[in-house]
């Protein structure tokens, strides 16, 4: 019987530029990276715990193939220079803080983009 995780971790906060290249560079090789790029007062971003759990348990061996991170976008110190990587991570769609709303913004990476 295949192996199931118990339960999903809380994503892991990308906290600055060095931190999103090292994901990008080596963890991406691996894994698939699952950026949620949220704004702190978006009540559909608390929502997502539950998503995160049934996706966590049901995915066979989900730890070895997916990594969770998140990005608060509406922060004080959001680091521009983070906003551009991501944005261009996003291919052309960008991180628009002003005019996101309170809509999911996820960005997927894998094998270095």
């Amino acid at each position: 019987m295949a192996s199931r995780n118990r339960g999903a971790p809380i994503p892991t906060p990308i906290e600055s530029l060095e931190q999103y290249q090292e994901l990008l560079e080596n963890t991406s090789q691996t894994r698939l990276i699952i950026i949620d790029c949220y704004l702190e007062w978006c009540g559909p971003t608390l929502a997502m715990s539950t998503f995160w759990d049934k996706l966590w348990t049901s995915m066979e061996k989900c730890a070895a193939r997916l990594e969770l991170y998140s990005l608060c976008i509406d922060s004080a110190d959001f680091d521009e220079s983070l906003k551009k990587k991501i944005s261009a991570a996003a291919m052309g769609e960008g991180i628009r803080t002003e005019a996101q709303g309170c809509k999911p913004f996820f960005v997927f990476l894998r094998f270095g983009s």
